[in-house]
């Protein structure tokens, strides 16, 4: 099993909020979840962290901004598209949004993690 690739401390100081003690297995979970797409969708993360390609900070800032969308989608509900006060009415969104897509990264996010390829030529000099 891979490590995590931020820890509860991590989130809490990118949200400014501490987690209750029955709110942390849920957010633990999400945090694996979130680091184990990030791996998915990004097969090469690790070793561009370790080689430097790729600076950790901005691996933690992106894990850390799907995790706190997936516990605000989870706080409001997952297929809620809006509410309204006074009224109450609440409008739900039932063509996309399930639990398989809680935890995604979106192609921006995926393209930051990803190091750019560099190609190298034949030649030093032009033909021409």
């Amino acid at each position: 099993m891979a490590y995590p690739l931020i820890s509860e401390g991590d989130l809490q100081t990118f949200r400014s909020e501490v987690f209750s003690e029955a709110q942390l297995p849920q957010v633990l979970f999400l945090i694996r979840f979130a680091s184990a797409v990030a791996r998915q969708e990004v097969p090469t993360l690790d070793a561009s962290v370790e080689s430097a390609a790729l600076d950790i900070d901005l691996v933690k800032g992106v894990i850390c901004v799907m995790v706190s969308r997936a516990l605000d989608n989870m706080r409001i509900g997952p297929n809620i598209k809006s509410e309204q006060f006074p009224e109450v009415t609440t409008e739900y969104n039932f063509s996309s949004a399930d639990f398989e897509e809680l935890v995604y990264m979106t192609d921006k996010q995926k393209a930051r993690l990803t190091p750019p390829v560099t190609t190298s030529k034949s030649f030093s000099i032009a033909p021409g």
